[in-house]
């Protein structure tokens, strides 16, 4: 079975709301208007897996009210490298409906933004 990967559906950037130590690990929000979908509030909880805590796993959830006025829930896996103030981050997102989205971006901590591209994963 061959996944195909679309082209860049959108790109966004978000502002960073909050970040949060709990540990060793970290939990940022944010939120901002998403191109075409709605706008987006979503927490991320980065949890690292090298011993100089440079990388690690991604889990989020987020919330979108879309254009039309709807409602959708989201949940997000991925992984994160990180260098000083900038977080790469990639996730596979899963909407209700069981589309799949490729979300690649880059978490800025001292601008506090999230600029991100959104595509959609087809079999």
């Amino acid at each position: 079975m061959a996944v195909m990967v679309g082209e860049i559906e959108g790109s966004n950037t978000f502002t960073l709301t909050s970040v949060i130590v709990e540990g060793e690990s970290f939990t940022t929000t944010v939120e901002g208007e998403a191109e075409g979908f709605g706008y987006v509030h979503g927490t991320h909880k980065f949890v690292p897996t090298l011993p100089d805590r440079s990388a690690g796993t991604i889990t989020a959830h987020f919330d979108l009210v879309t254009n039309e006025g709807d409602f959708v829930l989201g949940h997000t896996m991925g992984i994160y490298s990180r260098s000083n103030n900038i977080i790469n981050v990639k996730t596979l997102d899963l909407l209700p409906d069981g589309t799949q989205v490729l979300v690649t971006g880059t978490m800025d901590l001292v601008k506090r933004e999230f600029s991100w591209d959104l595509r959609f994963i087809t079999d």
